[in-house]
């Protein structure tokens, strides 16, 4: 049974696997949202004369990748 879907003719399939989107995106994602969050806490200490310590946004991106894991069990959200 055809799907009704060819490929063009002169096309060749890449050397790599087709794979590594699911591990390239989220890291990518990842380092967009931690940079946008490390800017949006040093805009927040600069506004109130407070200096940053290197130790914040790393936190701060700990705090994301815990809330992410625990957003990976359904009951967990729930509750909170």
């Amino acid at each position: 049974m055809s799907s009704g879907f060819l490929p063009p003719s002169d096309y060749k399939t890449p050397p790599w696997p087709s794979l590594y989107w699911p591990v390239t995106d989220p890291l990518n994602h990842g380092y967009f949202i931690g940079s946008l969050v490390g800017l949006a806490i040093a805009a927040i200490y600069n506004a109130g004369a407070y200096r940053m310590s290197t130790w914040v946004p790393m936190l701060w991106g700990l705090i994301q990748a815990l809330v992410v894991i625990m957003g990976s069990y359904s009951t967990v959200t729930t509750i909170l």
